[in-house]
């Protein structure tokens, strides 16, 4: 069985530049995020209406098409009757409209018609009346047997309310979302910047976990967080952090090479893996592959090789064996704590790569590199040694 999936690009911005589903949100565009709600409902066909066949819409699918991605643009409900097949369904997202995970759930779960409405209420003035009681959210699961309607509709006749009148006159089971459902985000509209802003910052608020040590948790990802949206705005955000982090690691090991300070060094360090970290959670709504990334790993081998440059620096003859032991036990015991992905109660002390520079940092201002590498090695082996038993308890 094809389970199709129906966006539509109708409405337009204020200013006629494209479809309000081409409206920047996080990475992408908000058709990006309502492509993935569909897919993960289970469609495997996407059919986007769009009436005035805008060159952006027309190059955003051809770009998806050269991906492999199985989507298709139309003008109008006629172009859609060669979709109607009777053992088909068909999944359908209004303009702007964003369905939240539990929805989606829904959608996929059902068995038969469904429509999504809300109880008449002042929060629901933007979605299209149905009666006296309900207003319909701009989201359905139907059979694709109605597209057949759209033969003897007009051309200009708006392709979801044609859908919604047949569902309603037929008696379509409706699925009542809560005004307190609605205000928690079980269906946002997205049709303005405003809009945009306040969806973004509201899903920012539900990243992440608790596996965030003090730094990352009081300083680092408050940054970060508020940061993002004023990200997301500029297209090319993302690439130019790439090319910063492991631009500031370089820039450190000339300063070593030139024997400059090694506190300033360390801030470069510092800075580099700060740039990092908000590179990966550019991404954090996106569908790219989320695994290892170049970036990281490339600014992560160049800070290894300063540190190693700096720890060669700093030490006397004698002692720099034991040095270069301790800082590879650094290493060793960093990548452990990186690889550990079990939760502890101990995880705000945990002396990740960031926390490690930062003590770094501290105790060259006094002059004592070598005495940081020490500390973080124990810091490390201790933070194993007890998350090790945190988990052996449970």
């Amino acid at each position: 069985m094809v389970k199709l999936a129906l966006i539509s690009l109708s409405k337009d911005l204020p200013d006629n530049s494209g479809p309000i589903g081409l409206l920047p949100l996080f990475d992408g565009h908000v058709i990006d995020q309502q492509i993935q709600s569909v897919v993960n409902a289970g469609a495997n066909k996407i059919i986007l209406v769009s009436p005035t066949m805008n060159n952006m819409v027309l190059q955003y699918v051809d770009r998806l098409q050269g991906q492999g991605i199985d989507i298709e643009i139309v003008r109008s409900g006629h172009d859609l009757v060669q979709f109607v097949a009777p053992e088909n369904e068909l999944i359908y997202l209004n303009d702007g409209i964003l369905p939240d995970r539990s929805t989606i759930e829904k959608l996929s779960s059902f068995q038969g018609e469904i429509i999504f409405v809300t109880p008449e209420s002042p929060q629901a003035t933007e979605f299209e009346r149905i009666d006296r009681n309900d207003r319909w959210l701009g989201v359905a699961k139907l059979k694709t047997s109605r597209l057949s309607e759209f033969i003897d509709l007009p051309e200009d006749w708006d392709v979801g309310s044609a859908l919604l009148r047949g569902a309603v006159q037929s008696g379509c089971i409706r699925e009542v979302v809560t005004e307190s459902n609605l205000s928690d985000g079980a269906v946002s509209v997205l049709t303005d910047d405003t809009d945009i802003s306040k969806f973004s910052k509201k899903c920012l608020q539900y990243v992440g976990g608790n596996r965030r040590n003090i730094l990352e948790k009081t300083l680092v990802w408050p940054f970060t967080k508020t940061l993002l949206p004023r990200l997301w705005k500029a297209p090319s955000a993302r690439n130019y952090l790439g090319w910063a982090a492991p631009a500031a690691g370089i820039l450190a090991g000339c300063l070593i090479l030139l024997k400059l300070p090694v506190v300033a060094a360390i801030a470069l360090l510092i800075l580099g893996m700060l740039i990092v970290y908000i590179y990966g959670k550019i991404g954090v709504f996106s569908n790219f592959n989320k695994g290892i990334d170049g970036v990281f790993v490339a600014t992560l081998i160049i800070s290894i090789i300063v540190i190693a440059g700096i720890t060669i620096q700093q030490s006397i003859p004698v002692s720099m064996p034991a040095n270069l032991v301790i800082f590879a036990l650094v290493i060793g015991t960093t990548w452990l704590i990186h690889r550990n992905t079990v939760e502890t109660k101990w995880d705000l002390t945990k002396p990740d790569i960031g926390l490690s520079l930062v003590i770094l940092f501290g105790f060259s201002i006094f002059g004592s590199f070598t005495l940081g590498i020490y500390v973080i090695a124990l810091l490390g082996m201790a933070y194993l040694l007890i998350s090790q038993f945190d988990q052996t308890d449970e």
